[in-house]
């Protein structure tokens, strides 16, 4: 067979995995055993018949799942090159849309919002919840966001007031989407935009 002279296609992978990484792996005439690093996974047994046609794998790396159950093995640093834990996805967006929201305050005057990496913990759970709710469905209007906020922050314990007061959990955008002011709303589709341009950059 000859060698490709040409360069290939390029292609870049936008799929979802699942994957653990392997601490050990045991085997014997049936197949082996794998033992993951992370807690709370039972060992993964695989028959000899499952190993054909597959790289043997090794103390390192990951044992990676497809969708439709296809699994294969992949060295450490293949891998991590290629995949970034869903965690930090869904992290990098929160950050992403916490300073376009930040910024976008900033151009309407209003100078409070701190930069992500000062902002209280309360602020980063409020834009991560706001971020899963577009990962579990990506067809979440602006209304939508705003309604899931709502409810979290009344379940929090939060209420109406004019002035945003953490310590006493007033906030002036406690109120049904409809009374938004249209910066306000502005707010809530940038938020989504910005989340989605993370999440699914098609």
């Amino acid at each position: 067979m000859q060698s490709l002279t040409t360069p290939l296609p390029e292609y870049r992978s936008i799929k979802t995995v699942w994957a653990l990484k392997i601490k050990q792996i045991h085997p014997d005439e049936w197949g082996i055993g794998l033992v993951f690093e992370e807690a709370g996974f039972d060992v993964k047994a695989i028959p000899n018949g499952q190993l054909m046609n597959r790289p043997k794998p090794e103390a390192g790396w990951y044992y990676v799942q497809y969708e439709g159950g296809y699994f294969s093995f992949s060295p450490a640093d293949q891998f991590e090159k290629g995949n970034i834990p869903i965690e930090k996805v869904i992290e990098n967006a929160a950050r992403l849309a916490h300073e376009a929201n930040r910024l976008l305050c900033q151009s309407l005057g209003d100078f409070s919002q701190p930069e992500w990496d000062v902002a209280p913990k309360w602020q980063k759970e409020s834009a991560i919840v706001g971020v899963r709710q577009i990962l579990n469905d990506p067809s979440t209007t602006s209304e939508q966001s705003h309604q899931s906020w709502l409810r979290q922050k009344r379940d929090e314990g939060w209420k109406y007031g004019e002035v945003k007061n953490p310590e006493t959990k007033e906030h002036p955008c406690f109120v049904p989407y409809h009374d938004l002011p249209v910066a306000q709303r502005l707010k809530d589709h940038l938020f989504g935009l910005t989340v989605r341009s993370v999440l699914f950059p098609q």
